[in-house]
């Protein structure tokens, strides 16, 4: 798309080139693929849109977006669709050292599972396990702690795995990373 017609000044009376009905119509799809599949969407209308005077969706993008619409608003604004409700989080104050731990083992140290058996997001939770200090991750392992824990576990993976208190995703990827497979 040409820079110099996105800096261009349409003046006030314009319709913006992403008119509102765009943006409110893609709102009302719902997107299971989160933002990335948002993301390719809106730059495939930027890109079949780019020599219009306004950006819109075209017949084959439209098709896609027919399975997602969740609902479409009509005129009347009481056919808007409902928002989903937001999901409420415990506050992470309130989680103790041990509990933190004991949703850890309990999840095999899979930070997502945990997460959810906290009560937090994935986010929160990334930010409790840096301000603890007695939780590493798989990327700060070496080369000999793990070839150590597999020793021990007698090969066993996921066993090592909970020794060195990691996911066995995470160490898979660490293995992987330092040459080790």
């Amino acid at each position: 798309m040409n820079e110099e017609r996105l800096l261009d000044d349409r003046g006030p009376h314009r319709e913006p080139w992403w008119p509102a009905r765009l943006v409110a119509r893609l709102t009302l799809c719902d997107w299971p693929g989160n933002v990335r599949e948002l993301r390719n969407v809106v730059r495939r209308i930027a890109m079949e849109s780019s020599d219009l005077e306004q950006a819109r969706i075209s017949p084959a993008v439209e098709q896609g977006l027919a399975a997602s619409v969740v609902q479409e608003r009509q005129n009347d604004p009481a056919e808007r669709p409902t928002p989903r409700p937001r999901t409420v989080y415990r506050p992470v104050a309130d989680i103790a050292e041990d509990e933190l731990f004991g949703a850890l083992r309990a999840s095999h140290w899979n930070l997502a599972d945990a997460a959810a058996r906290l009560g937090v997001s994935r986010t929160s939770l990334y930010s409790l396990v840096e301000r603890h200090g007695g939780i590493r991750k798989a990327s700060d392992l070496s080369r000999e702690e793990i070839a150590d824990a597999l020793e021990r576990a007698g090969g066993d993976f996921d066993a090592a795995a909970d020794q060195l208190r990691v996911s066995p995703h995470g160490l898979k990827i660490r293995k992987t990373g330092l040459g080790m497979d």
